[in-house]
């Protein structure tokens, strides 16, 4: 039996050798293709990562945007609304100061035009005004229209407390709101009377009425003034005398 060779024996380390080259070569191409496999996870991850964060910055950004913007309308809007406020208080006060002095003035005029025009009265509608006068007890104004015309109808109430019958006579005076008499209403005193009156016995009661029509707003009556005249009752008066005197 021959012993082996020291060529055999280094030919068989090479051989050991080429065979353990051999197989570490797979396990360095399997590394290799691992570790470029994890380095593509880890590279798309982080692009991802990136993106995520990209985008979560960007909606940071306009959130921001949107609450700043949001803040600064909000403050001119206030800011606004705070002098629009302001200036309805002032003129809401420089009307209630004009209403005011507007009504002084009103009353003023009034009270003028009842010093310089004796016994006037104001004309206040759907009304009853007591009159007290002896057989004039009380008088209504209501609006009317007829035949398209506007104007006031009255309603004048007489009694009669007197123990003789009497024939009232009265005048109805209308002025306007400066004092300027428009319109007159006459009750029985003969040819000129606008309405012919009957005669009021004791305790007896009656009423007449009358359209005073007027053509705009500057005439429209706003006093009014009324008079009786005595001449009738006192008429009537001597009458009822001599007839009880012929009796």
């Amino acid at each position: 039996m021959s012993t082996p060779s020291a060529s055999d024996a280094l030919s068989d380390d090479q051989l050991k050798s080429h065979e353990s080259q051999s197989d570490e070569q797979p396990n360095k191409k399997r590394r290799r293709r691992s570790s470029s496999s994890r380095s593509k996870k880890n590279s798309a991850l982080n692009r991802q990562l990136n993106v995520f964060k990209g985008i979560t910055l960007l909606l940071l950004t306009l959130l921001v945007i949107t609450l700043l913007t949001i803040g600064i309308n909000y403050y001119f809007v206030s800011r606004e609304n705070n002098i629009l406020e302001a200036k309805l208080k002032v003129s809401l006060d420089m009307n209630e100061n004009l209403e005011f002095d507007l009504n002084a003035l009103k009353q003023e005029k009034s009270m003028l035009i009842k010093g310089i025009i004796p016994n006037l009265r104001q004309l206040e509608l759907n009304k009853v005004i007591d009159l007290d006068d002896g057989y004039l007890k009380n008088i209504t104004f209501s609006e009317k229209k007829m035949r398209n015309l506007n104007g006031y109808e009255y309603r004048l109430v007489l009694e009669n407390p007197q123990l003789v019958s009497i024939y009232p006579e009265i005048k109805l005076y209308f002025f306007n709101g400066d004092g300027i008499q428009e319109n007159t209403s006459i009750i029985g005193g003969g040819a000129n009377d606008d309405i012919r009156s009957e005669v009021l016995r004791p305790g007896e009661s009656t009423s007449y009425s009358a359209f005073i029509p007027f053509s705009d707003a500057a005439s429209r009556p706003k006093y009014f003034r009324i008079i009786r005249s005595k001449h009738g009752s006192e008429k009537i008066a001597v009458e009822n005398q001599q007839t009880l005197q012929l009796r």
